[in-house]
């Protein structure tokens, strides 16, 4: 995976909890406004509904996101850099929590360097293997 696609998922997981908020509190302000017997418009009610489909759609792409990470972290083989890839990507620490849940002396420089040089290297595989096939 590219440090794009990776990011992309975490990006979604965030998006999709300040998603969920926002519907939360738009469903607690139209219905809060209304008394007992009133009943939503059908325009307010449509709208709730939209934003329910969307955040739905959203929360099943999360997952078959999230499954597809979970193929790529069982073919890594270096204990540490799993170790760095769940932690930021899986638990959504930053770079701070990363090297402090490793241990053994890490910064958070020095494992998103090698985090960093760990992707570069991938894709270089990829590339040479890729122009193998070409």
């Amino acid at each position: 995976m590219t440090q794009k696609e990776l990011s992309q998922i975490r990006y979604l997981k965030t998006e999709i909890e300040q998603d969920a908020e926002r519907l939360q509190e738009f469903e607690k302000h139209s219905i809060s406004g209304l008394y007992y017997e009133e009943k939503l418009s059908p325009e307010t009610a449509a709208i709730i509904e939209q934003c329910k489909r969307i955040l739905d759609a959203k929360r099943k792409k999360n997952i078959e996101e999230y499954a597809r990470l979970c193929r790529y972290i069982e073919g890594i083989e270096d204990d540490f850099m799993r170790q760095i890839i769940v932690l930021r990507y899986i638990n959504g620490y930053n770079w701070v929590q990363v090297a402090m849940n490793i241990g053994g002396g890490n910064t958070a420089e020095g494992v998103r360097i090698a985090h960093k040089r760990f992707l570069k290297a991938e894709e270089r595989q990829r590339r040479k293997k890729k122009s193998r096939f070409e």
